[in-house]
């Protein structure tokens, strides 16, 4: 064979193939699979960068849609939040009006007629 040292021992021709095909050795053929012609010639490089780019197409419209369903559910959660907010709002409107209503010095004095009551005299009250 060419290319390969042989060696006869005892009548029979033995070759050294590790030789021939070592990387390491000089001016030997080289071992290639089919893949690594495939990825030399560019033919694998293209699917493979086909793939890769496809896979990260998919990614980011996946990334999108599921960043898309978050906001609209927390956009609901916002606007049944606000809601409540509103609601709550007019209520402590409602209760501030109640409360100067009650506190009103007319409604005070009218309260005193109507129970009768006086003011305190000067012997009635204690300053501490």
């Amino acid at each position: 064979m060419q290319g390969c040292e042989s060696q006869k021992q005892g009548g029979k021709v033995y070759y050294d193939y590790a030789r021939r095909y070592s990387p390491v050795m000089l001016n030997r053929q080289r071992v290639t699979s089919r893949m690594y012609r495939d990825t030399a010639e560019g033919g694998s490089v293209k699917q493979a960068l086909v793939w890769g780019v496809a896979a990260g197409l998919a990614l980011v419209l996946t990334s999108c849609f599921a960043l898309g369903l978050m906001l609209k559910k927390d956009q609901a959660e916002l606007s049944l939040q606000q809601a409540n907010y509103r609601q709550l709002e007019s209520k402590g409107q409602e209760l501030l009006v109640k409360r100067d209503g009650l506190a009103s010095r007319q409604r005070i004095e009218q309260a005193v007629k109507k129970n009768g009551l006086t003011s305190p005299d000067g012997d009635q009250v204690i300053k501490l």
